[in-house]
């Protein structure tokens, strides 16, 4: 499956995202991207979005606004297309 439907998406990488798991969504869409062959690297982990607070802050190229997610899985599920993850991996 190619990645042309996986599009950009910068996580931030700032401390207080972090502490809601920057890291561990970065990671699962790096690995889904890198399943896919991506070699265009469509995430991308950035300074802080100065939008601290509540979760972890997220910029898609389709959605104007910054988005905030509690939790990876989450994130994940919005993000995502479902025929991309399977079910168990994001409820895992």
């Amino acid at each position: 499956m190619s990645n042309e439907n996986f599009e950009t998406v910068k996580v931030c990488n700032g401390a207080g995202c972090k502490a809601w798991a920057s890291r561990e969504l970065l990671n699962k869409l790096s690995n889904l991207e890198n399943e896919m062959g991506g070699d265009s690297k469509r995430v991308k982990a950035v300074p802080c979005m100065n939008k601290c607070g509540g979760g972890i802050s997220v910029k898609s190229k389709s959605c104007k606004s910054i988005l905030k997610f509690r939790e990876a899985k989450t994130a994940l599920s919005v993000l995502v297309p479902e025929i991309m993850v399977e079910s168990e991996e994001i409820c895992a």
